[in-house]
């Protein structure tokens, strides 16, 4: 570290700014020209390392190459007293990193940094230059909200004929000499930021910063990156073969066009992302521009108007004509804007039972089941489990397998908060079957978004299910892009036998309240009617399971994993987790569940599930890392405090530890599990009285009998 007062050249240290790997910066008084500057130096201990060297030296002559406001000043790169370092613009303000990670983005500020980052990536691709490592932390955005693209020490010259670089030619780029460029296969950069042909190693051109430039506008937009995990290899599989979250699913009130841009900046296939930064800082001035007019897309062919000048009367009707346009679109906006808000991140949907009037029992139950697995396989859709749906039925004095009416399914939302429920319904038309399916606010009845299909016959109702899910999914709010990856016909997600699905729908009713020798023929009978059902193979297991039947539990497993393409991506990764974590592959347990996570972020089974992996490992920060998030996703979920709690234990955090129980006994979770939680921290605090009240309340309960003796023969 250089002491402050010292001269280095004709600059004299201030103070220490910052630094990282490739760098330690200070501000410094240039005695020259009476000017405040950026000095960066190679850590000493690099500056031997001719590898560090090189890179140190790239980035001072890339970046000294361009001279773009958006893109920060090299001043002078030098050398003295054998101390490398290059004397830059000095900049007040933060990264935006900083900033993002402080406060959610208005769109006006994601729009106008978002041009600016576009304009100086087109002025750096101009000269040929690849920046290689786009990422928030190498973006400053000054106090007068100006951007500013940082550190070049991964940018390259390009050099292959077969480069994108805007409106010039790999021949009129300025080149390095070879020796300063990193060889091919090299993956030097930040993981979750990279291109999926930089992760692989491969020759890079200048879209590979776009890509990394739709991470950023992603994480703007959303406050989170595309590609997560805890791991390089989590995040390499998912950056690779996955698609993102929608942002929209993120962040409900990012517009569409929005979402259209930085969907094609992240298209994996280079060949089909924006081709140069151009294109994309246009979208961004057009849906600035649309966005501050209240127009959603511009006015047809206005310039060619001005060309000439009609009649009087024309002009008069020409003026009528586009007013009514403009209120049109005005319009369009409007319920286009409406309709992206019907559904957000946080809402759930009831499905009710069908109204079956076609006399067919085959119907009953089935179709319901049919349309919970077709819309679980959306990002975007929340379906309300239908656990709690037996929770609540029974706080209102009815039974647990009572039908859900349209009229019961509006108490039960009113109950729990539910924003919108689906109705369903069923009908003949001569030969053929009517498919309705119809979502409405739960609180006021109004209709949401409805579709109608028809089926030639029973065995196209499943179809007929799948088609008026899908549609419905769109008038809900999903992006298309979302909808079209994740739209399994349901003969595939689950079964193309309606019996098969209704015994499944009635096994697993009796699962549900653990009556499992009451599920047991019931699943046996799915696997009968439909020796392919792999979802009713994974339901085996666990009854099996729970039977305390290992080996007829993981032969179940087993078949259910060996299936897995048969079903929905949600019902796939659900299999693919047990099947690992059941076995004992928790590394594979633990990346299956990292990608269930991704892919339904509002799903808190997979955090609660990381939870008990990791307390079991002792990894308690990560276990109470995913505990908490499983309890900010579902409030009422038992095992997330269950989990909370036991992280906090082994963290020795005891207080934290009653704390979380005392909030979930306020939720009025008082279960055998919890109380003997409540029993294990009132014995740490040396609270007798409070230990022996709840292992009393324990008693009580269903399996009491037999988990509070266990507990008292553990202190025994």
């Amino acid at each position: 570290m250089l002491a402050t007062g010292i001269t280095v050249s004709h600059y004299r240290i201030l103070q220490q700014l910052g630094g990282g790997g490739m760098g330690v910066v200070y501000q410094a008084e240039d005695l020259n020209l009476g000017r405040q500057v950026a000095l960066k130096f190679l850590p000493s201990d690099l500056e031997r390392d001719p590898a560090a060297l090189e890179r140190f030296q790239r980035e001072a002559r890339a970046a000294s190459a361009l001279n773009h406001s958006n893109i920060c000043t090299i001043y002078e790169i030098g050398q003295a007293d054998g101390r490398y370092f290059i004397a830059m613009e000095l900049l007040e303000g933060q990264t935006l990193k900083q900033l993002i990670s402080r406060q959610p983005l208005q769109l006006e500020t994601v729009l106008d940094l978002g041009i600016q980052i576009s304009d100086a990536l087109e002025a750096a691709h101009s000269k040929g230059i690849i920046h290689r490592d786009i990422k928030p932390a190498n973006i400053f955005v000054t106090t007068r909200n100006q951007a500013k693209i940082l550190d070049f020490g991964l940018a390259k010259h390009t050099l292959k004929s077969d480069a994108v670089l805007g409106n010039i030619t790999a021949g009129s780029a300025e080149t390095l000499n070879e020796n300063l460029l990193t060889s091919p296969g090299s993956t030097v950069g930040t993981v979750a930021y990279m291109s999926p042909e930089q992760a692989r190693g491969k020759d890079l051109d200048t879209r590979t910063d776009l890509f990394s430039f739709g991470v950023v506008l992603y994480e703007m937009a959303t406050r989170c990156v595309p590609f997560r995990g805890d791991t390089s290899a989590i995040i390499f599989e998912a950056l690779l073969n996955r698609q993102p979250v929608p942002p929209v699913r993120l962040n409900p009130d990012i517009p569409q066009q929005l979402e259209e841009i930085i969907c094609k900046l992240l298209e994996k296939d280079r060949e089909l992302r924006y081709q140069g930064a151009a294109e994309v800082r246009a979208d961004l001035k057009r849906l600035k521009r649309d966005t501050e007019s209240g127009l959603t897309s511009a006015a047809a062919s206005s310039g060619a108007m001005r060309a000439h000048t009609p009649p009087k009367k024309l002009w008069n009707y020409a003026v009528i004509a586009l007013a009514v346009l403009a209120l049109i679109g005005i319009a369009m906006t409007f319920f286009a804007r409406r309709s992206r808000a019907v559904m957000s991140e946080k809402d759930s949907i009831l499905v009710t039972d069908f109204v079956n009037t076609t006399a067919d029992p085959v119907f009953d139950g089935t179709l319901k089941k049919a349309v919970a697995v077709d819309l679980e396989q959306s990002p975007y859709i929340n379906i309300f489990p239908e656990q709690k749906v037996r929770q609540t039925l029974q706080l209102m004095g009815r039974t647990p397998d009572d039908r859900i009416t349209s009229d019961v399914g509006r108490e039960i939302c009113q109950r729990d908060g539910i924003k919108a429920m689906l109705n369903g319904s069923i009908a003949n038309l001569g030969s053929q079957y009517v498919v309705t399916l119809e979502a409405v606010n739960a609180a006021n009845g109004d209709s949401l978004a409805r579709e109608q299909t028809q089926a030639a016959g029973k065995e196209q109702v499943l179809n007929a299910v799948h088609e008026a899910g899908s549609s419905l999914r769109k008038r809900l709010g999903e992006s298309l892009t979302s909808v079209q990856k994740y739209d399994k016909p349901l003969s595939e997600a689950t079964t193309s036998s309606l019996e098969a699905l209704k015994a499944l729908s009635l096994a697993d009713a009796k699962h549900q309240v653990g009556d499992e020798l009451a599920a047991l023929p019931l699943y046996q009978r799915a696997t009968e009617l439909d020796p392919n059902f792999a979802m009713a193979y994974a339901r085996l297991g666990a009854v099996y399971n729970n039977l305390g039947q290992t080996e007829l539990s993981e032969q179940n497993r087993q078949k259910a994993f060996e299936l897995r393409d048969r079903a929905s991506e949600h019902e796939k990764l659900y299999i693919m987790e047990h099947y690992y974590v059941d076995s004992n592959q928790l590394e594979k347990g633990i990346t299956a569940l990292e990608l269930y996570k991704q892919t339904y972020p509002r799903d808190s089974i997979p955090y609660n599930n990381l939870a008990a992996i990791y307390n079991n490992l002792g990894q308690f920060d990560n276990a109470l890392l995913n505990a908490k998030k499983s309890m900010e996703l579902d409030p009422d979920s038992l095992t997330g405090y269950v989990n909370v709690c036991a992280a906090y234990l082994g963290l020795n955090r005891v207080d934290e530890a009653k704390a979380t129980l005392d909030e979930a006994l306020k939720r009025k979770l008082a279960l055998p599990g919890l109380l003997n939680q409540v029993a294990t921290v009132a014995w740490l605090q040396n609270d007798t009285a409070r230990m022996e009240q709840a292992l009393e309340q324990g008693q009580k309960q269903p399996g009491g009998d037999v988990m509070v003796p266990s507990f008292r023969s553990a202190l025994a």
